[in-house]
């Protein structure tokens, strides 16, 4: 590209990518949705029109996905981090991008609870398939899609990240405090389960369970709250011993 095709491009990128962070933060449209409404986005965002929306989102560095935004000046961060499938074994991590293209890998890692912020440890690698702990759970994830997932590494998992799991894996008569909110959950969806006392240091257990699995109704603050799996799944526990 010429300097003024690179000038563009970045200007194209910006655009995208800050959209795609007004899609997450600000509406409630499906992660689905957010490339392919910002493609169509990119090209009718002015530079004028897309300081205005990066002041709106308080000028964030990175989109949704954990890609970098180009700043207004043209510079782009490095995104310091190794792909899944290419760590070896015992390594520790933080995954902090997930590749939205090809659509059917990005719909598998979707599937899979998989999210940006998780601690990971790397427990087997295989010519076919990646085992790791994360977040209480031991997941086994295709190469395929495991490549398609940024991990920057640590030299351990913080210590009181090790005990926490995901409240989709509380089980009846067990009780647990919650400890946070995954970065996954975004916007109007977030403020309301904050609303409703889904905050650090809640107490909360399993009040009622629907027949096929899929929902649950959690006691918390004296209020039956009913959430979806998927919806679970964003919330972090510290199970209480007695």
């Amino acid at each position: 590209l010429t300097e003024t095709g690179k000038e563009y491009a970045l200007r194209i990128v910006r655009a995208h990518r800050l959209w795609e962070k007004y899609l997450a933060e600000k509406t409630g449209y499906d992660k689905k949705e957010w490339h392919k409404r910002a493609e169509k986005m990119e090209h009718l965002l002015d530079s004028k029109d897309a300081e205005k929306l990066a002041s709106e989102l308080r000028n964030p560095f990175f989109d949704p996905h954990g890609d970098p935004i180009p700043t207004e000046s043209g510079k782009l961060a490095q995104l310091n981090g190794i792909p899944l499938d290419e760590l070896p074994e015992g390594t520790y991590g933080k995954i902090i991008h997930l590749e939205d293209e090809p659509e059917s890998v990005y719909h598998e890692i979707l599937a899979r609870h998989i999210y940006i912020g998780s601690y990971i440890k790397i427990l087997k690698v295989t010519p076919k398939k990646v085992l790791y702990f994360s977040e209480g759970e031991k997941l086994s994830i295709p190469k395929k899609v495991a490549h398609n997932i940024t991990v920057a590494v640590l030299d351990s998992i913080p210590v009181k990240e090790q005990n926490y799991i995901r409240l989709s894996k509380l089980k009846k008569h067990e009780k647990a405090r919650i400890v946070g909110i995954s970065e996954e959950l975004r916007g109007e969806n977030r403020r309301r389960l904050l609303d409703l006392g889904f905050v650090k240091g809640s107490f909360i257990k399993i009040d009622l369970e629907s027949p096929l699995g899929n929902t649950r109704a959690y006691l918390i603050k004296g209020t039956s709250i009913a959430l979806r799996e998927d919806q679970a799944s964003k919330i972090l526990i510290e199970k209480m011993t007695s």
